[in-house]
């Protein structure tokens, strides 16, 4: 008898379409896709499934966890990381962005906040804190490990720049954890908020030491930087000069873990875009 697929790849797999609930038919990807922008606010125990990591939720605790061999299915097989990209589209849109691509590899990519973005993003994610600030950390860390590191960093560098550009009502700390989860070595997990402010090391991950996907020098040779937001600039950056690293993304010893973002359009560009009226 055939090995079951790992209940991850059963999902995610075109010709399996596996429900996440064994319980329950109407979990499967495509149902899943098609969960109104309220179910999706509501419902908690889907986001694990759609965006899987190495780290056990603390939400869901009959979420599975990303293995190696999970990651090196979807590096290698594109139909999984075409229903991964999907997922981020949909749950991108629930956030207030459109994502469109011009080649079947989604390497050519454009994220575009929409016309009511500022109305979604304050029903969802954009405020103080809240549970859609954690998944959108787990949907970074995912996107990197999986093989969709471009979507990754450039979500990260937009929802930056909106939570900037509409006055940084985001906490600092989640600030912090989503550029963390962009930019450092895959083997460092985000480190955890605690009480006080004050961030908690998760456990190295030992068997992602060699998994990133894109060199310091970026994607197909592009130019890149560190995306900037005043929250990561260290004292006396703020004037002039990129920034290379902080004490946010620095290793135990010091050393530089960063990996840097795309450099892409402005979100402020962008909106200035989306807010003339349409011809």
């Amino acid at each position: 008898m055939a090995a079951q697929p790992h209940p991850i790849i059963a999902f995610y797999d075109p010709d399996i379409q596996a429900p996440y609930d064994g319980d329950d038919r109407n979990t499967t990807l495509e149902h899943v896709l098609k969960y109104s922008d309220t179910k999706l606010e509501r419902k908690h125990d889907f986001i694990q499934h759609l965006f899987p990591t190495p780290e056990p939720s603390g939400f869901n605790s009959a979420a599975t966890t990303l293995t190696k061999p999970i990651m090196d299915a979807f590096r290698e097989r594109k139909a999984l990381r075409d229903n991964l990209h999907r997922s981020f589209v949909r749950i991108m849109d629930f956030w207030g962005f459109t994502v469109t691509t011009d080649n079947s590899d989604h390497n050519h990519l454009d994220i575009i906040p929409q016309r009511d973005f500022l109305q979604k993003a304050r029903q969802t994610w954009f405020s103080s804190y809240n549970h859609n600030q954690l998944r959108i950390n787990r949907m970074i860390r995912s996107l990197r490990i999986l093989g969709l590191e471009h979507q990754a960093r450039y979500a990260t560098a937009m929802f930056l720049g909106a939570d900037l550009h509409h006055g940084n009502h985001v906490n600092d700390a989640s600030l912090q954890i989503w550029l963390n989860s962009a930019v450092r070595g895959l083997q460092y997990p985000p480190p955890r908020p605690k009480y006080g402010g004050e961030m908690e090391n998760q456990a190295v991950c030992s068997w992602l030491a060699d998994a990133d996907s894109v060199s310091e020098e970026g994607a197909d040779g592009d130019e890149v930087l560190l995306y900037r937001h005043p929250v990561f600039v260290r004292e006396g950056e703020a004037d002039g000069g990129e920034v290379k690293a902080s004490s946010h993304h620095l290793g135990p010893d010091g050393e530089v873990l960063v990996r840097l973002l795309p450099k892409t359009t402005t979100y402020g560009q962008l909106y200035a875009q989306i807010s003339q009226p349409a011809e």
